[in-house]
């Protein structure tokens, strides 16, 4: 989200490290479901991770570690 500022300037505060992770989270479930249940129909949760995840690498230079 995109908050403004005190001299109305647009801050981009979007962590995109955690949504990364989300994304791997969500690869990894999406394989397991599609293989424990022998239905293709989870690969839409294995795309959106993958999808997730390659938006959040594009932004790497973005990420910031919080406790700094």
């Amino acid at each position: 989200m995109s908050k403004i500022n005190k001299n109305l300037e647009k801050v981009d505060d979007t962590d995109y490290r955690s949504f990364f992770f989300f994304g791997f989270i969500l690869n990894c479930a999406g394989i397991a479901i599609m293989i424990a249940t022998r239905n293709p129909a989870f690969i839409g949760i294995m795309a959106f991770g993958i999808i997730l995840m390659l938006n959040c690498l594009a932004n790497k230079d973005k990420w910031y570690d919080k406790n700094v």
